[in-house]
């Protein structure tokens, strides 16, 4: 896709890479329209958070479109150079990173360009909404807690535990500096930390060399590790998305990183009414089928309409294909898997003594399984005539009826951290991490 300068667009959008200057330093990021002292931002000048972690404000005449990389499958899009034209799915992104290394002033002395996201690892082992997996359970990370070690220039070192919880900030942060708390942390390694709460929050912590001193009020991070984090259990492998049978049986809240695998970052995907699967009608007479093309100018699109199954399980069959009015037809809610949907696949029920049918899952509510494999959660990345292509976890692909999975919600991490609410301090608080051990100080 053609991407063109905002001047010759006016269209330029939430988390756009975007170039103000001849300079590296001079690109950044999109944020949201919003106000500078009080005072709301004309409709002509956008805020932009540059690579220095620096908030500016620029006109819309200074700003040109670098790249989108917010994008993502199942997100609608149309050319950028043709506003009014034909419409498309993303079913697949390739994504490519320049890395700047930075000076004590903030700008760039090094760059390294192409770099493939695989080959990195993140500051935070894991970040806020992060989908991470422990035996059977997928779950959504909504807090994180990270330590930090304290270097001074004696040799003194001091652990603070829970720091971003902490009054700490670098020493060049001022009040036009921003960072994106779900994507990292405000914390990395040659920090130099201090700020007007820095002795007191350095006597509490724990000192692995040396004591406090009221002198040392001001350090370098040497080290930092994610001890702790909060998790939304959304889903596991027999009791689906059920939110009762997880909430009855899922394990602990607080939970240890290294007892989780990582799964994937969250994305929010959109549908639409191509290649998705359509209804037409209700009731027990409404027909169930597949888009197969769409004619933009006339809004008509090719259905595949499927016979009706004489069972549940039974694949279906094409029964004949139909031109359609668009606004005839309606997302069929059964079959809603779209282009990088999270999925996970479900397996059989067994019978009980009573003749009920029961997951063959059997939930520990304080003890944790053992991470065995990944194959039962994955990424739609293929909808081939009416069935759903997947892409699992442990790097497996297979096709799949609608009916052999289930779609997880993709909902925002704070909106799941609100929904916990005071059941976390009772389900989870014998599990929560440790405190570390009284804080050392010089003798008197």
């Amino acid at each position: 896709m053609d991407v063109v300068p905002a001047a010759e667009s006016p269209n330029l959008y939430f988390l756009d890479l975007v170039s103000s200057g001849p300079m590296l330093i001079d690109r950044g990021l999109v944020l949201p329209v919003g106000e500078v002292d009080n005072h709301y931002l004309p409709v002509d000048k956008f805020e932009l958070l540059r690579i220095d972690d620096s908030v500016v404000y620029k006109n819309i005449s200074d700003i040109k479109v670098v790249d989108r990389s917010h994008l993502y499958p199942g997100q609608l899009v149309g050319s950028a150079s043709d506003m009014g034209g034909q419409i498309g799915v993303i079913t697949g992104v390739n994504t490519m990173l320049n890395l700047a290394k930075l000076d004590n002033k903030g700008l760039p002395i090094k760059v390294i360009r192409g770099v493939s996201p695989s080959s990195l690892r993140r500051i935070r082992s894991l970040n806020l909404g992060d989908f991470v997996v422990s035996g059977p359970w997928l779950g959504r990370v909504v807090e994180v807690s990270i330590d930090i070690d304290v270097l001074f220039d004696d040799g003194a070192v001091c652990r603070v535990s829970d720091a971003e919880s902490k009054n700490l900030v670098g020493v060049r942060e001022n009040r036009h500096s921003r960072r994106r708390c779900q994507m990292n942390s405000i914390f990395h390694q040659g920090l130099s930390v201090g700020g007007p709460d820095a002795c007191s929050i350095f006597k509490a912590a724990r000192w692995l060399n040396g004591y406090w001193h009221p002198q040392r009020d001001l350090g370098t991070i040497m080290k930092l590790e994610t001890f702790g984090v909060l998790v939304y259990w959304v889903a596991s492998m027999h009791y689906g998305t059920d939110k009762e049978l997880l909430e009855a049986s899922a394990p602990p809240a607080y939970q240890n990183p290294d007892d989780l695998t990582f799964f994937c970052a969250s994305y929010d995907c959109s549908t639409s009414v191509n290649n998705n699967i359509a209804a037409s009608g209700t009731g027990p007479t409404e027909h169930v089928g597949i888009v197969k093309s769409m004619q933009y100018e006339h809004q008509t699109v090719c259905v595949s309409w499927f016979k009706t199954p004489g069972h549940p399980d039974e694949a279906r069959e094409v029964e004949c294909d139909d031109i359609v009015s668009a606004y005839d037809l309606r997302l069929d809610s059964n079959h809603s898997a779209y282009y990088g949907d999270i999925v996970i696949r479900i397996l059989p029920s067994v019978s009980t003594d009573g003749g009920e049918s029961a997951p063959l899952l059997q939930g520990n509510k304080k003890k944790n399984a053992v991470p065995a494999d990944l194959s039962w959660v994955g990424r739609v990345v293929e909808l081939p005539n009416g069935h759903v292509q997947v892409k699992w976890g442990d790097g497996s692909m297979s096709t799949v009826s609608p009916h052999e999975i289930v779609v997880v919600k993709d909902e925002n991490y704070m909106e799941l951290w609100l929904e916990m609410g005071d059941w976390v301090e009772d389900d989870g608080i014998d599990d929560a991490p440790e405190e570390p051990v009284a804080a050392n100080t010089a003798p008197n």
